[in-house]
């Protein structure tokens, strides 16, 4: 597909139409092409002059590209939205649209590919005209976009192919060690450890015998006598003394 840029300049607009009573105005203007295709829509806004109120300046430099089919068809209209900045709510001042062929057959002064300066009646949004909007303009060079590359044809017979991507090899784990498990990581198993600090020590001695308990000691409980299954009574002729 065969595109042209557009490069525009906005200028300056003059004796534009007064949305704000009191205040001066801050004037922005919005740039846009319409009736190409939907997916190359584009649009583009200025900075607001803040101290030109009814008469802003702005020179601000942008580019488009258009499609060349769309056009030689006349089917591509430049847009210039003019709004106030305010506050609250942006208020729409006035409006200019241009038929972009119009600017491909205008005469050039100087040869193609200079700057053009043209002029334009802005209107209000109820219609009437306004104010004027001056801009300059100049097409560039045709350029040809990339066209999306073509998916391979197989030949009849051919087999499809899928290449994954080359995994390194992992290195098998280590044998095992005879007579024992190896652990994991490099570890040294427990029988190659060397002993511990305190091995080769004499084992601690044995406990001492608890000392002998003075004063009253308790008879053992009287010994009982089986009358029968889950029957039991108490020999109260059991001699208790003291020692």
């Amino acid at each position: 597909m065969v595109h042209r840029l557009l490069e525009i300049t906005l200028q300056y607009a003059k004796d534009l139409h007064k949305v704000n009573l009191i205040s001066k105005m801050d004037v922005y203007v919005v740039v846009s092409i319409s009736g190409g295709d939907k997916n190359s829509k584009q649009r583009i806004k200025t900075a607001a002059d803040h101290g030109g109120d009814a008469n802003p300046m702005w020179r601000f430099t942008t580019q488009f590209a258009v499609e060349e089919a769309a056009l030689l068809q006349n089917r591509l209209v430049l847009d210039f939205e003019l709004k106030c900045e305010r506050a609250l709510k942006d208020r729409a001042v006035g409006e200019v649209h241009v038929p972009v062929k119009d600017l491909l057959d205008f005469p050039a002064n100087g040869g193609a590919g200079k700057q053009k300066f043209v002029s334009y009646q802005v209107k209000k949004p109820n219609g009437k005209p306004k104010g004027q909007l001056t801009f300059s303009y100049r097409f560039r060079d045709k350029t040809a976009a990339a066209e999306p590359p073509l998916p391979p044809v197989e030949e009849p017979g051919s087999v499809s192919m899928i290449a994954y991507p080359v995994v390194e090899s992992i290195s098998p784990c280590p044998a095992p060690v005879p007579g024992g498990y190896q652990p994991a990581g490099g570890l040294t198993p427990l029988e190659w450890l060397p002993p511990p600090s305190w091995w080769g020590y004499p084992p601690p001695p044995p406990p001492l015998p608890s000392p002998p308990v003075h004063g009253y000691v308790y008879p053992p409980p009287p010994p009982l006598m089986q009358l029968g299954p889950n029957w039991w009574i108490v020999d109260w002729r059991y001699d208790f003394r003291c020692s």
